[in-house]
């Protein structure tokens, strides 16, 4: 799995950053610009190919895979989340926005939602530094393609979403970036037991 800091949207802790905290309602700490100028930055231009865009019009559908895979999103709990008011869980919102003319986003919209995953199962690592310490809940979400009618977005982010009670946590914090390749804590552990042997 590749993990490359300038798709970071929240922080992670190896490498110096602060995971973001989620108490209510909250966005990711950063936003992911596609033109690479960054979020309220200008462009004069991206070239793909043969193709120049200016900033007024530049956006981009990254969930076809126009010029690798298409990206998966992973979102680490960084701390257990902890109940303040009756909270059951957690959704996480992806958000995308094209580009208002200012190098900015106007109004946010929601393309993909997920499943609301339980308190139970919110928990951060045991340790950031034993050897062999339990790692903390890695939820890997998949960009999708732009929904129709949607302008191409230059913009995106998450936003954290708590489910149940009046919706806040008294403790809980998350990384999460842009990733590619392959998912090895994934490997061999989403289905147990599912092969047959064949006896020679």
């Amino acid at each position: 799995m590749f993990l490359d800091n300038a798709l970071t949207l929240d922080p992670f802790t190896f490498n110096g950053g602060t995971p973001t905290t989620v108490a209510a309602a909250t966005a990711s700490a950063n936003v992911y610009d596609i033109a690479g100028a960054g979020y309220g930055n200008p462009i004069t231009g991206v070239n793909y190919g043969q193709n120049a865009h200016p900033s007024s019009v530049f956006g981009d559908d990254y969930g076809i895979g126009s010029y690798t895979d298409a990206p998966v999103i992973l979102v680490q709990v960084a701390t257990t989340f902890t109940t303040a008011s009756g909270a059951t869980g957690l959704q996480i919102i992806l958000q995308e926005g094209a580009d208002n003319g200012s190098n900015a986003v106007s109004t946010w919209v929601n393309v993909a939602t997920s499943v609301t995953i339980p308190i139970a199962s919110l928990t951060g690592p045991s340790s950031l530094t034993a050897i062999g310490a339990t790692p903390g809940l890695n939820i890997y979400l998949p960009f999708p393609p732009r929904p129709p009618g949607l302008a191409l977005p230059r913009f995106v982010r998450l936003y954290y979403q708590p489910v149940g009670g009046s919706a806040t946590f008294s403790a809980g914090a998350v990384s999460s970036a842009f990733v590619l390749g392959q998912k090895t804590s994934l490997s061999g552990s989403a289905v147990a037991n599912n092969y047959v042997t064949w006896n020679a």
